[in-house]
């Protein structure tokens, strides 16, 4: 479970560098 934590904080960091985190979102939901 320590991954998915790194996961969310990478992914919510890239969510505050790119204003359109659609793309991102998507990744996520693949994984």
């Amino acid at each position: 479970m320590r991954s998915a934590e790194a996961e969310d904080r990478k992914f919510q960091e890239e969510k505050k560098k790119v204003p359109n985190g659609k793309q991102t979102e998507k990744r996520q939901k693949n994984k």
